[in-house]
Formats: structure tokens, C-alpha cells, sequence
């Protein structure tokens, strides 16, 4: 225990000497931005990412769902309330509503108490009338209707509605409700009744065609360990519904952020590993002489190396201080900016999620600098008479493995994408690759090239030549620098951008669907009239399908695929010459380029996701019933289709001319500004038979919740951008540290200042244009994987990146340089060689 004393006290005495003289400052930094980085991920992504999660949750009514064609196990109610969920339930059918000797057929759902347990449900007294937000379900006796039906019927507030054998009171008009933007194409007003009221209508009978649907709010933690309760048991005509389901464009920006912050943070991670490497590795060599005293001194291999491991304890605890401060306090700052975007306060900080990023951080630091400090043990103690002499290179490899397998372990437990995880690590193994080659095809000619006339050029050149190791170091630094930050910024840049393209404030936000033939005419005209900007009009038939290959869906698939959704109601088929945008032919070809060898044969194109699910494929023949009649069709080419955007899409388009035989109803989209709303009351008028949904609500949450997600990449950009500065301000700080001998024997042959300076700034071009070539080709080869199979947008080639990187490195190189040239070309020869 003495002896152990007697070491903490000479290393606190280094530790203290190094800190004041700045040995140690930019290892420090890199660890406390580390640290900072890591717990601002825990302390306020996190928390950015769960009230997210939640606000999204509002969309669908509960956070999470189970649909189901019949009433569940109790026993998996009697397990929510075990984990203290609340719950509520909705049954839904279809049925013909009554008044006033007219009939309309609705989407009836019959609620419990606490209905939705998240959103809200927005009632009117008229239809697009002033609203208010329902603090309760229907009273008993009561239901809220669809404007179609208020229309259709025409009742008012106060009127009575046949609903089987029940009579029930018209209470308000239904212009929002949780779940409303998943179902544009659903024909069937909605009516809601208390679920009390249901035995009085006498309308569900053994045999009858209902919905069920459960709904679930609790805890996060408990919420997931319902779902994994749920998912081994749960049968195929059961389903689990998520935001990412019910509103794809929301759980796409949700789902494609959270990736995107896990990718910043492993970029992050393996930056600040590498900058701690290099500051590592330049401290180790400045305590040569230091160590080889030691050993003069009595101490052995073993203590020598206990007082440097002290250091790194002592550095590692100032690090994790530093950034566990900075990082509470910038989530402060950023909880203050984000506040604003928050319909409920952000919970406090739980400050016990810190251990896991100072425990992440010194696993970087131990790692990383390790492998350089271990040498320490092994200077001879000859080198206080014989400077040249350098401890035995350990083979090191071993270390630095273990290191990396560590940093993984850190950043699985961090994110849980294994995917991410190994992908990211495949194009760094890539990108080393890449850079051994051609590092080594330059440097072969670079002493070729360095025959000029200008001498500082020509200086330059050959010291990348000479100084092979720096020079794949600094190669190495600057091109990872320059490969991780500019990734970031093009992933952040293009997923925000793609979210604003999908919901952009001219994007349509109404729906108009169930439009009759005669009545298109008329309103295209009211459209004109009022210059409101309408898509076309699709044709629509609902067709189900009934047969495969000539064989019924019982024989022709698998019992397991048969309680697909797909199969289990109505599709909405249309027809066009056009491939409608955010469509693309995976398989085949589209229908205007096709010829069936069978003229009587129609032909379809089919969703390629649903085919998939149901083993469909090209030439299978399917076999569809619309209004009580067989139609036949050949599948001749599969389609992918971006269900992210609020633009209308169909599982199967057919032919033009080919449904000829079939009545269609058409739909469209039309974009209406909030100063024309009126124009609503109007188009339902004199539309009575169709259905008009409005969007606007659910595009406001959609739009809060981008808005709040791409503040989370905001805010994570910013570290990755501080530490890809730290390991640029390592590198730096090596190579002055480098050229300081080197200065001072030209200067005392009589090289000028000017031609130091000039000399130094030209080889931090050739280092900016090759690291920046090195990064390009990297970043291309990443992109396209990470946009293929990752973050699912389209690739393009970014052209203007191979002038702006070289270039934004070396203005950066330069400025960051001008500290250090001075330092290295202003002193006098003798204090540098002393």
C-alpha cells in the first residue's frame, strides 16, 4: 500500500507538470467531448427521441394496438394490468345508420371508457364548423357521425339516428380522430356509440363481421415487455399496430432519426478514438526520458508502468469530469431551446444514465492510448546517456484489436443495431483499404514529382517522401476527419430534405374519395372556379382476391399466409398509362410496355412488399371478385411503393381498358389554404355521396414531429463536428511537434522563415488534396450502402463535394496552422536543439 502511495504521488506530480505545460490538454478534450457527447445522447437525444415517440403515439390513439377479428385472451388483459397499462377497446363494424327515410352504410365503433387514451378526438356542431375537443366518449344514447352522414341523412345536432334496434341522439360531428389519416380509402363514414350502448342495437350476432381493437398506454419499459409477451403468442389474423403502420411518413422520420443518431454517435466515437490514439502516442514519446529516468532511479518495468496507467486514471476522471459538466449543461441549454417544440415538459434527467458514458469513455481512452503508454516500461535506462535509443516496438496489434472489439461492444450496447454496427465497420475496414492502396500508389510517386523549379514545393513534396509515417498519419487523421463529418452532414442534409419534399406546405391535405362519374365534371369546375390546385381523378374498383393460379386461397397458400390483411378484405385497384411517382418497377415490365401472349388475359401491376408476404410472382395468374363478378389477371411486373408520402397508391394497378366491364368511383387530392376551409362546407354539399378527408391535423402532427426529430440531428451534428476538430487539433499538434527539430537544423543551415512557412503550408496541401480524395471515394462507396440499406433514399453522385472538400480542409488546415508555423519557424535554432 506504501509503495502504491509512493507511485500516486510521482504520477500526480507529472500528471500536475504535464496538465500545466499543455502535454495533456488535447487528450483531455478528446475525452471530455467523449464523454459530453455520449451523455448528451443519454441525458437529451434519448429523452428528444421518447417524447417523440409519445407525441407520435397521439396519431394512433394508444402506444400501442392489438387488432383482431375476435375478442382476445383475457389473460393477456389480465397481463397489461399487471404491468399497470392502461387500456381501452373499440369494436368496429360495418352497418346501415337510418333518419329521415334515408340510409347510409358507416364504419360503426363502439368505444370504451377513456377512449382514445392518447390524441384527441375534435367534434363539431355543423361539419366544418368551429371545434371542440370531446373530454369524454358519447354519453349513453348519444353518437357523434361523419359530415357524410350529418349530409347524407340530413340531421342536426339534436336529431335521432336508427342504428339497428337503437335509436340514438345526434351529439356532434366527427372532423378528427385518432387513426383518421390510415384510412383514406375507406368508403364508410365513421359513427361512434358508447360501447354500453352496443347490446342495445342487437346488430353483432354469432357469425358477424367485427373489428377488434385494443388499446395500451404505459411506461416504455413496460410497454416493450408487453409486445414481447405478445409476439410469440399472437396469431396470424392478430396484429400489432405502431405509428409506423398506421402513418408511415411520421415512423419513417422517427425510425430513420434514431439511425441516424446512432450512426453519428459510432462516427463520433471512432473519431475521438483515433484522436486519443494519436495524442496518446505523441505523449508517450515526449515521456521517453522521463521513463528512462525512472528506471535509473530503481524502479522497474512493472511500477513504470503502474505510474503512467495513474496518469491515465488521473486524465481519465478530469476528462469524464469536464464532459459530464459540459454535457449536463448543454442539455440544459438545449431542453431551454427545445421546449418550445413540446406539448408536455421533457422529464428531468435521471443523472445514474452517466455511467454508462463515463464507463464508454474510459473504455475509449484505456483502449486507444494503452497500447502507446505500455511502451513506456520498455525504455532502456540508456537513454538518459544515449538519446537515440527508443524502447522495442510491443507488438501492439493484439492491443489495438482488443481496443476495437471493445469499441464495438461500447456502441452495440449503445445503439443495438447490429446491422448499423457491422456496416459502419465494413466501410471503415473498407475505407483502410482504400487508403493503404492508394497511399501507397502516391507516395511511390511522389519523389517523381518532386522535380520542380519552386524549391519550397519541391521541399515539400519530398518531406512526404521522407516522413512516410507522418504522412500516413496525417493522411489517415484528415481523410477520417474529413470521411465521418461530411457523411453526417450529407445524411442529416438529405433525410431533411426528403421530409420536407413529402410534406411540404403545397403538399394536398384533402382527400376526396367515392366521387360518381356524373360528378366530376362539376367538380373540376368548383375546383377551377375557386383556383384550387387538384391532382387527376383516379379510377377506383374494390376488388378481393379470391383464387390463385385458378386455385382457391385456401389450397393455393400456406395456412400461415392465409390471415394476410390483404386477403382478408377489399383492395383498392386502378388503372394508367403513367407510372404513378414514388413507384418503381422492381421486377417485370410496367403495363404500357407488356403484351400478354393470351389476349383475353388482363394484365396488373402488384405491390412487390405484399407479393413477397403472399409468394406471388411474375405470370402468376390472380383471380379477383369486384361487385359479385370473377376477374382474371396476370401479374406482369411488381412494384416497390413509397408508402412515406400523402399522395394516393394502390397494391394492384391494372391495365387501361382492361376493367372496362366495372363502374369505378373516382378519387383525388387537392391542396385547400387555410383561408378557403369554408370552401369545404360547399364541396359536401353538393358532393353528398363522397367523402372529403381532411388532413391538415394529422400533417401538423406529422410536421411537429420532424420539426423535433431534426432538432435531435441538430444537436448531434455538433459533436461529431467538435470531434472531428479535436482529431484534426491532435494531428496538428503531432506534426509541430514533428517539425521542431526539423526547423531548427535548416534554420541553422540557413533556410529563411518564409521558405519554412511556405514549405510547411504546401505539404498541408498535397496531405488536403489526397486525404480529401481518399474521403470522397469512401464516402460514395458508404452512401450508397448506407441509402440502399439503411436509410432507404435514393443515391446520387455528389459532384460539387469532390471542390468543396479538398478545399474547406485545406482553408481549415491553414488556419489551424498559423499558430503552429509561427511556433516552429519564429524561435532562435539554439533553444530548439537544446
Amino acid at each position: 500500500m506504501n509503495n502504491f502511495n509512493q507511485l500516486f504521488k510521482i504520477a500526480f506530480r507529472i500528471f500536475r507538470r504535464d496538465w500545466l505545460r499543455g502535454d495533456l490538454s488535447v487528450l483531455v478534450f478528446a475525452l471530455s467531448i467523449a464523454m459530453a457527447s455520449v451523455s448528451v445522447i443519454y441525458l437529451i437525444i434519448d429523452r428528444v427521441s421518447s417524447a417523440t415517440d409519445q407525441q407520435a403515439s397521439q396519431i394512433i390513439g394508444a402506444d400501442l394496438v392489438i387488432t383482431s377479428p375476435n375478442e382476445i385472451d383475457q389473460q393477456w388483459l389480465i397481463k397489461a394490468k399487471t404491468l399497470n397499462l392502461q387500456s381501452a377497446n373499440v369494436i368496429s363494424f360495418a352497418s346501415v345508420l337510418s333518419a329521415n327515410g334515408e340510409i347510409q352504410l358507416s364504419g360503426v365503433k363502439a368505444v370504451s371508457k377513456n377512449y382514445p387514451l392518447k390524441g384527441r378526438i375534435e367534434l363539431s356542431d355543423i361539419p366544418y364548423g368551429n371545434v371542440n375537443i370531446a373530454n369524454k366518449i358519447p354519453d349513453l344514447g348519444s353518437v357523434w357521425i361523419a359530415p357524410r352522414i350529418y349530409n347524407q341523412l340530413s340531421v342536426k345536432k339534436g336529431n335521432s339516428i336508427e342504428l339497428g334496434y337503437a335509436d340514438l341522439t345526434v351529439n356532434g360531428v366527427i372532423m378528427l380522430e385518432p387513426g383518421q389519416g390510415s384510412t383514406l380509402f375507406n368508403v364508410a363514414p365513421s359513427a361512434i356509440i358508447n360501447i354500453d350502448d352496443l347490446p342495445k342495437t342487437k346488430i353483432i350476432q354469432p357469425g358477424s363481421r367485427v373489428s377488434y381493437r385494443y388499446l395500451f398506454v404505459g411506461n416504455k419499459n413496460d410497454i416493450e415487455e408487453f409486445k414481447q409477451f405478445l409476439e410469440p403468442i399472437i396469431n396470424s389474423s392478430q396484429r400489432l399496430v405502431s405509428i409506423f403502420d398506421e402513418t408511415p411518413l411520421a415512423g419513417s422520420a422517427i425510425t430513420r432519426s434514431k439511425k441516424y443518431i446512432s450512426l453519428s454517435s459510432i462516427l463520433t466515437l471512432i473519431l475521438l478514438g483515433i484522436a486519443i490514439a494519436i495524442t496518446a502516442n505523441r505523449y508517450a514519446t515526449k515521456q521517453f526520458d522521463m521513463s528512462a529516468l525512472m528506471r535509473c532511479f530503481g524502479m522497474n518495468n512493472r511500477q513504470v508502468l503502474t505510474v503512467f496507467i495513474i496518469i491515465l486514471g488521473l486524465v481519465a476522471v478530469s476528462g469524464i469530469m469536464i464532459g459530464a459538466f459540459f454535457g449536463l449543461g448543454f442539455q440544459w441549454i438545449m431542453v431551454k431551446w427545445l421546449s418550445e417544440l413540446f406539448v408536455e415538459t421533457l422529464p428531468a434527467p435521471d443523472l445514474s444514465v452517466l455511467l454508462f458514458p463515463a464507463l464508454s469513455s474510459l473504455i475509449l481512452l484505456m483502449g486507444f492510448a494503452m497500447p502507446s503508454l505500455s511502451q513506456l516500461k520498455d525504455v532502456p535506462p540508456m537513454r538518459v546517456l544515449r538519446r537515440q535509443l527508443s524502447p522495442m516496438k510491443n507488438n501492439v496489434r493484439l492491443i489495438y484489436f482488443i481496443a476495437f472489439v471493445s469499441l464495438l461492444s461500447v456502441m452495440y450496447v449503445q445503439i443495438g443495431d447490429v446491422k448499423l454496427v457491422l456496416g459502419v465497420t465494413a466501410g471503415l475496414l473498407l475505407m483502410g483499404l482504400i487508403f493503404g492502396i492508394f497511399a501507397k500508389l502516391v507516395l511511390s510517386q511522389v519523389r517523381r514529382l518532386s522535380y520542380t523549379k519552386n524549391v519550397a514545393i519541391n521541399y515539400s513534396l519530398r518531406q512526404l517522401d521522407a516522413n512516410k509515417g507522418v504522412t500516413l498519419l496525417h493522411l489517415l487523421s484528415f481523410s477520417s476527419t474529413l470521411f465521418v463529418i461530411a457523411l453526417v452532414i450529407l445524411v442529416r442534409t438529405e433525410l431533411l430534405d426528403k421530409w420536407q419534399q413529402s410534406i411540404a406546405i403545397d403538399t394536398p391535405n384533402h382527400f376526396m374519395v367515392n366521387i360518381s362519374p356524373d360528378k366530376i365534371s362539376a367538380l373540376n369546375s368548383l375546383f377551377k372556379e375557386n383556383n384550387v390546385v387538384a391532382s387527376e381523378q383516379y379510377p377506383m374498383v374494390r376488388a378481393r382476391i379470391t383464387k390463385i393460379n385458378g386455385e382457391e386461397i385456401k389450397t393455393a397458400l400456406p395456412e400461415s399466409v392465409q390471415e394476410h390483411n390483404s386477403l382478408k378484405r377489399e383492395l383498392n385497384m386502378t388503372w394508367t398509362e403513367l407510372l404513378p411517382k414514388g413507384n418503381k418497377i422492381t421486377k417485370g415490365e410496367w403495363l404500357s410496355a407488356t403484351q400478354n401472349n393470351d389476349k383475353q388475359m388482363a394484365s396488373i401491376s402488384f405491390d412487390s412488399k405484399t407479393a413477397e408476404m403472399l409468394g406471388l410472382n411474375l405470370k402468376d395468374k390472380i383471380t379477383f371478385t369486384i361487385g359479385g363478378r370473377e376477374w382474371t389477371a396476370e401479374i406482369t411486373s411488381l412494384r416497390s411503393i413509397d408508402w412515406q408520402t400523402f399522395t394516393p397508391n394502390f397494391y394492384v394497378i391494372a391495365k387501361p381498358g382492361d376493367l372496362d366491364d366495372f363502374s369505378p368511383t373516382y378519387m383525388n387530392a387537392f391542396y385547400l389554404p387555410k383561408d378557403k376551409k369554408s370552401l369545404l362546407a360547399e364541396i359536401v354539399k353538393k358532393h353528398p355521396t363522397s367523402i372529403v378527408i381532411d388532413l391538415d391535423r394529422i400533417f401538423d402532427e406529422v410536421r411537429n414531429i420532424i420539426a423535433k426529430v431534426s432538432s435531435a440531428i441538430e444537436i448531434l451534428m455538433v459533436f461529431v463536428v467538435v470531434a472531428g476538430l479535436a482529431l484534426l487539433w491532435a494531428t496538428m499538434e503531432h506534426s509541430f511537434a514533428q517539425k521542431l527539430k526539423q526547423s531548427a537544423i535548416l534554420r541553422t543551415l540557413g533556410a529563411s522563415r518564409n521558405f519554412l512557412a511556405v514549405s510547411f503550408r504546401f505539404e498541408f496541401l498535397w496531405i488536403a488534396i489526397l486525404s480529401s480524395t481518399v474521403a470522397l471515394i469512401c464516402i460514395e462507396l458508404v452512401t450508397y450502402f448506407l441509402y440502399q440499406s439503411i436509410f432507404e433514399i435514393e443515391f446520387e453522385f455528389h459532384f460539387s463535394l469532390w471542390w468543396q472538400l479538398p478545399l474547406s480542409l485545406f482553408s481549415l488546415m491553414l488556419l489551424s496552422s498559423w499558430r503552429g508555423v509561427n511556433r516552429v519557424t519564429k524561435p532562435a535554432p539554439l533553444l530548439l536543439l537544446k
